[in-house]
């Protein structure tokens, strides 16, 4: 089932949400397989819909239990029992210990990098997002990546169309491209962008990507099947676009799944996104 690449794709702990994240990286190592093949652990992304808090203990829990995996966090993380909607656009005076705190936690982990949302147009435009994730970078030493978004009916994203997704590759940003939501583009838009998302997954600066399953309306995170991962209309792009990074000597960029492995636990918290 892998013939077809020669890297690995990677687990989150979104696969399975309303379990702590020792719970989920112990899921996880039972093995997990999707139409792609196996999800490897040599990276994982700790997200927010865990059920617990990110802490020192937390990541000594989880480093002495996986020491093979480089751990990273993803997102608005929870750093205490307050689930705090923080993302590129809502950066300020008031919110920046968040991010230092994230910053600290990932020196803790060693972390390769850290990944945000590009956040909502209510709160900054694109220029201000920018002038914020400058700043956020500022406390990391690690790149700090920006996930673009999707046209939504309910919430005003940031990062939402083929459009910004052009700017964001010509910021200078780092990025992560989560083919997913380019799905809900697509569909909204109706219309099929594919140089454009080539050039997207080609660039040095997209440093990760995202993968799982949705019909194009919501972001579902829904595994990728056998038969649906041959059917998605952005396989045969992205896996052209990574054999071109590996003949012009580009690192690939690091692979996530999200694909739900789990309903959620009874009487635990979620998060959606």
């Amino acid at each position: 089932m892998e013939v077809e690449r020669n890297f690995c794709i990677h687990g989150t702990t979104a696969q399975f949400p309303g379990y702590t994240l020792h719970g989920a990286c112990v899921e996880m190592a039972k093995g997990v397989m999707e139409g792609f093949g196996k999800v490897h652990m040599e990276h994982v992304q700790l997200c927010p819909q865990s059920s617990d808090c990110i802490d020192e203990s937390t990541l000594l829990e989880l480093q002495q239990s996986f020491p093979e995996t480089r751990f990273r966090l993803h997102a608005n993380v929870r750093i205490d029992p307050i689930l705090r909607i923080y993302d590129a656009s809502r950066y300020s005076p008031k919110t920046r210990w968040y991010y230092e705190r994230l910053a600290e936690l990932s020196v803790c982990m060693n972390a390769p990098a850290y990944s945000l949302h590009a956040g909502y147009r209510d709160d900054a435009c694109l220029q201000k997002m920018y002038d914020n994730v400058r700043t956020i970078q500022s406390f990391f030493s690690c790149p700090v990546i920006v996930e673009g978004m999707y046209p939504s009916e309910r919430k005003d994203w940031l990062v939402r169309s083929w459009e910004e997704y052009a700017w964001l590759m010509e910021s200078g940003l780092y990025y992560a491209i989560d083919l997913s939501h380019i799905n809900i583009l697509q569909k909204f838009y109706g219309c099929t962008e594919k140089g454009l998302l080539a050039e997207l997954l080609l660039h040095d600066n997209c440093k990760e990507i995202h993968l799982s399953y949705n019909f194009g309306n919501q972001d579902s995170h829904l595994q990728l099947s056998s038969k649906k991962y041959k059917q998605v209309w952005w396989r045969e792009i992205w896996l052209s676009s990574m054999r071109k990074r590996q003949q012009k000597g580009l690192a690939i960029p690091t692979h996530f799944t999200e694909g739900r492995c789990a309903v959620l636990r009874p009487n635990k918290r979620s998060i959606s996104e």
